[in-house]
């Protein structure tokens, strides 16, 4: 779900970098972020955290979001319908092949996936009526095959 909410080990954005939260003090009013670029730990106002962090999504949460699975995901957008994510570099050692999306992105998804109609298009429908004709006159010849064998 999509949250203005700080939610704790998760990713965020913060001055052009990614963090995770490390700790919400609520008694000390102050958030604990730590870089995954080099484990710098920053400790922000908890009143300005949900300002100074925007949330960033892995394609997991994304499928949750819009409830689709992850690979419909990546197949519109390969085809260019929705927004592509934000691809790691080397820099970040243990996050290199992680793709995140921003929270623009999420309800630009959410807005596409909810103005599609569900299920196969009708063009692959027809198709597969055809095929399932097709099966029954097989079974059809098979039957009277069976019975005049008899």
């Amino acid at each position: 779900m999509i949250t203005d909410k700080i939610i704790k080990n998760k990713i965020y954005l913060y001055s052009g970098t990614l963090y995770k939260v490390k700790t919400i003090q609520k008694g000390r009013k102050r958030v604990v972020i730590q870089s995954l670029l080099d484990d710098e730990e920053v400790v922000i106002p908890l009143d300005g955290a949900p300002v100074l962090l925007s949330r960033v999504y892995t394609i997991g949460e994304v499928a949750k979001i819009v409830e689709r699975r992850a690979d419909t995901i990546r197949k519109y957008e390969r085809s260019g319908l929705i927004p592509k994510p934000i691809s790691i570099d080397e820099t970040y050692n243990s996050y290199k092949n992680w793709r995140f999306y921003t929270g623009s992105d999420v309800y630009e998804m959410v807005e596409f996936f909810s103005n599609r109609n569900p299920g196969r298009p009708k063009n692959s429908s027809l198709k597969v009526d055809a095929n399932i004709k097709h099966l029954d006159q097989k079974v059809k010849l098979t039957n009277r095959s069976i019975v005049n064998a008899k």
